[in-house]
């Protein structure tokens, strides 16, 4: 059968080729006999990685494949044109590809061993096609190619991918395609450029909305009408959305956030921010997931590090609620209680190292104290006036209660006000017992000199 061969070759070559097979717990590696060299070197070299790579996949792409694997070693692209009749033609510079959803394909022929770095070139291919093979198990082949091709560059080391030279034909200031253009590129992994973009979006959708976000997104391909939809359906913000908020994130990407990847070392520090910010409530729920997340894969590390920063954030959730309810009794004029909530929360600040809201604290405990001294020393020169004249003792109740009323104690200040009334009072009896007093000697003084002027003159005044 005639063929468009990279080799140059326009024909399959008449003999054929005897295969030799390598069994491991879930690659089967086929090679030509006559090239047991490459053949038998290619697992010795790559397959215990390829091993914990796949244990490594599968909680994360929540499917195991269907094993074992196949990594056929193909001697040169004429083989792999005649062997494969509806495959695509191969760039010069890619030398692994994958076969429908069980079988990577790998160019003898375009490797070369004295190349610097072919080991680190080939791991990563390799790693690279596992993974498209776990999206097209997922997605049940509904995943469109570009996307395909994002998550597979995703899961190669992101030091080879963008970290090195691997990176380069692409602008890390702003995208030159859309998403549409990105994803529904059929030969999109021939150009490493384009790859590379649709990289950025993948790792934009789970750097942002988390790995188990993406996780359900594929899940849904097979379902949904169509990619949009699905996107739309696990994240619930349209494709024009998320692609302007991607556009944003595209240089801060390439400026070094590419080193947050799931598939090598889970980031936290989105989480370390949102406690860093006081966001605690928002920083639980997230470490909630990603604990769950990470108990999937086993990363033991990883699981004590962000139980440590949930702890961290629950902590200050209580916090948070103990200053609500501070300021609520505060509100209430619970002082007692407001104080005594104030204190907890500010102890549970201080022991995760947050001081943004003990100001906060301070006045709303000092509030509190004022208003119970103030009723104190209302209570004490009401019972107590010692030396002070009622004029004194009155001025300062007035003094007390209108503090009181800026302070807003109603109760406080209704009891001044009760107390006022009754010196007001007192003083009220008083001037009525003098001035009924004052009435009764006047009165008696009267009667007395009544009395006198009736009496008759006795004679010694006569005689005068």
């Amino acid at each position: 059968m005639s063929v468009k061969a990279a080799s140059g070759a326009t024909e399959c070559p008449e003999e054929e080729l005897e295969w030799t097979e390598e069994l491991t717990p879930a690659i089967a590696y086929i090679y030509p006999t006559e090239d047991t060299g490459l053949g038998k070197s290619i697992p010795w070299l790559f397959d215990k990685t390829l091993q914990e790579d796949y244990a490594h996949f599968v909680p994360l792409f929540g499917v195991p494949l269907s094993l074992p694997i196949a990594v056929r070693i193909y001697t040169n692209e004429t083989y792999y044109y005649c062997l494969n009749t509806l495959a695509t033609e191969l760039a010069p510079s890619v030398s692994v590809t994958h076969i429908g959803s069980r079988e990577i394909a790998l160019i003898g022929a375009k490797i070369n061993p004295q190349q610097a770095g072919w080991q680190e070139e080939i791991i990563n291919a390799l790693r690279h096609e596992l993974a498209v093979l776990f999206v097209e198990q997922v997605t049940d082949g509904k995943a469109p190619p570009g996307l395909a091709a994002g998550v597979g560059a995703y899961a190669e080391d992101p030091n080879f991918s963008i970290g090195s030279r691997k990176a380069s034909g692409t602008n890390p200031d702003k995208p030159t395609a859309s998403w549409r253009v990105l994803w529904e590129l059929t030969e999109i992994s021939q150009d490493r450029g384009s790859t590379i973009q649709a990289l950025s979006i993948v790792a934009y959708l789970v750097d942002v909305y988390g790995w188990p976000s993406f996780q359900q997104f594929l899940s849904s391909l097979p379902t949904e009408e169509s990619y949009r939809q699905a996107l739309k359906t696990a994240y619930g913000v349209e494709l024009s959305n998320l692609e302007e908020q991607w556009e944003l994130y595209y240089p801060y990407f390439f400026n070094g956030r590419w080193r947050a990847n799931v598939f090598y070392d889970f980031d936290l520090s989105t989480f370390e921010q949102l406690l860093d910010a006081g966001a605690y409530s928002d920083a639980a729920e997230g470490l909630k997931g990603a604990i769950a997340f990470l108990e999937g894969l086993g990363d033991t590390a990883k699981i004590e590090q962000a139980r440590a920063l949930l702890k961290e954030a629950q902590s200050g959730q209580e916090a948070g609620a103990l200053v609500q309810q501070s300021r609520q009794a505060l509100q209430a004029q619970e002082f007692e209680h407001s104080i005594a909530l104030a204190g907890q929360a500010e102890t549970k600040y201080l022991e995760i190292g947050d001081q943004r809201r003990l100001s906060e604290l301070s006045t709303y405990r000092s509030w509190a104290q004022e208003v119970l001294d103030l009723r104190r020393e209302a209570q004490q020169v009401r019972e107590q006036p010692g030396s002070r004249s009622a004029e004194e003792v009155r001025q300062r109740l007035m003094q007390i209660g209108v503090r009181l009323m800026v302070l807003g104690d109603e109760q406080g200040r209704i009891a001044v006000e009760q107390a006022l009334s009754e010196i007001k009072a007192r003083q009220t009896t008083r001037v009525l017992m003098i001035v009924t007093g004052t009435m009764l000697t006047c009165l008696a003084l009267l009667i007395v000199r009544v009395l006198l002027l009736r009496r008759d003159p006795p004679p010694e005044a006569q005689l005068l």
